[in-house]
């Protein structure tokens, strides 16, 4: 997976430079011979649970992943600005039923606060993913792990999947340029 960065060529595109040969269905393969899958978890509030379901839910995570672990993976975390439209929308439509000028010019102003605070990058969220590989000819091996850590996660009912075509293009966006991931996302 080492690959020696050759910058001397000008004409190199994102595709060479990022080491992509493919992006595939839910699948990247690389220039090297690699292939990728992603996986992505949804976060959780530990603040919603007693110590006591943390505690069991560390346990059943932990041996979920001791044959997971065995194997190379890595776990990355992205911020990206939050997703705010339900909350623009819901001040919409309270904009749209209010008759007092007072109101409406408060709603406004809290309107262009989220729109500030959001394009500002002051609100995000974090998404957070796995990635495992093997070389292509031991692609299923790969996709085998990848459903493994999708299972660990569902296994304490913590959605997990791993993410298509469309959505690894958001991810690479989102690593690259998380302000822009707004535009892909639409």
């Amino acid at each position: 997976m080492k690959r020696k960065n050759n910058f001397k060529n000008k004409n190199l595109t994102a595709q060479h430079f990022m080491n992509i040969k493919e992006i595939a269905d839910d699948y990247i393969y690389s220039n090297d011979g690699f292939v990728f899958y992603y996986i992505k978890v949804n976060g959780i509030d530990t603040l919603l649970y007693t110590e006591d379901e943390k505690e069991r839910m560390i346990n059943n995570l932990s041996a979920n992943f001791s044959d997971i672990a065995k194997y190379p993976f890595k776990f990355f975390a992205v911020s990206k600005p939050s997703d705010i439209k339900d909350l623009i929308e819901f001040n919409k439509l309270q904009l749209e039923s209010e008759n007092d000028y007072i109101k409406r010019d408060l709603i406004k102003e809290e309107i262009n606060e989220l729109i500030n605070q959001n394009l500002k990058g002051e609100t995000v969220e974090r998404e957070f993913y796995f990635m495992v590989w093997e070389k292509v000819k031991n692609q299923s091996k790969a996709y085998g792990r990848a459903k493994d850590i999708v299972e660990a996660f569902e296994d304490i009912s913590i959605k997990a999947k791993i993410i298509n075509k469309r959505e690894i293009y958001i991810m690479l966006n989102l690593i690259n340029n998380g302000i822009m991931e707004e535009i892909w996302r639409n």
